[in-house]
């Protein structure tokens, strides 16, 4: 499979681990789910059980082979931190973060409790060195998600937040902590049966962010179509990215 993505807010896709479970009802109509599905017994994914924590070793140091840097979406086909995903493969994952430093990385997680975890147990040295080009996020998709989530980002990564609101099921005030907060991405319910979320709760979070000066992304408002503009325009903002000033020479 192509690391290439269509995915609006990263330039590529690295997976060395699929898989995940529900956990909240923002699960409920999961894309990897689907996507998972429709290549159960292909490109590694299992026949039986295609959405099962699997570990891919042919991927496992693919960035490292990319010489130009990109930034890359970690996990898009699971959740790294899920607990059934063994230590030694997350030590892995973070080693070739580590090694292929001119990428920078972003990672999105419904378990900050375990990102938390390996976060502490990291050796400092390694952590300060991640922490300049990996980006790391959680994913909420209401209020009570939010509360539950969002602190155990704030206090554990060093580097880059971010917050995925998506799929957006309710209104969500995340002023308590959107000072802590680098990026906000907001989209709705993807697939057939996806459900368009509320102009008004996008909006809200579009002032919050604005107010704060926290770049805002909206990936789409789900529903048929996904569409992606609110009140005429398209919102498309991002950190600043200083993947200009990498080192573009390949660590090999």
């Amino acid at each position: 499979m192509g690391d290439r993505t269509l995915i609006e807010v990263t330039e590529a896709t690295w997976n060395p681990i699929t898989g995940c479970s529900p956990v909240s009802p923002g699960c409920r109509r999961c894309y990897a789910a689907r996507f998972a599905k429709r290549l159960a017994g292909r490109y590694g994914y299992p026949k039986d059980d295609p959405f099962s924590i699997t570990l891919h070793e042919d991927r496992m140091d693919q960035p490292i082979h990319w010489k130009k840097p990109r930034h890359i979406f970690v996990g898009s086909m699971g959740d790294l931190f899920h607990f059934d995903v063994p230590n030694y493969a997350l030590n892995r994952v973070f080693e070739v973060m580590d090694r292929a430093d001119h990428h920078t990385y972003m990672i999105i997680t419904k378990r900050p409790e375990k990102m938390s975890l390996r976060v502490a147990a990291m050796e400092p040295k390694l952590k300060a060195r991640l922490s300049q080009h990996v980006w790391v996020g959680v994913s909420a998709e209401d209020q009570k998600r939010a509360e539950e989530r969002l602190p155990i980002l704030l206090r554990s990564w060093p580097g880059l937040k971010l917050v995925c609101l998506e799929p957006l099921l309710g209104p969500v005030d995340i002023s308590p902590w959107i000072e802590g907060i680098d990026w906000i991405i907001v989209g709705g319910e993807t697939g057939p049966s996806g459900e368009r979320t509320r102009d008004e709760w996008v909006r809200s979070l579009q002032k919050q962010c604005q107010n704060a000066k926290v770049p805002f992304f909206l990936k789409s408002l789900g529903g048929r179509g996904k569409p992606r503009v609110l009140d005429g325009r398209l919102w498309e903002e991002m950190p600043q990215n200083d993947l200009s000033k990498r080192k573009q020479k390949y660590h090999g």
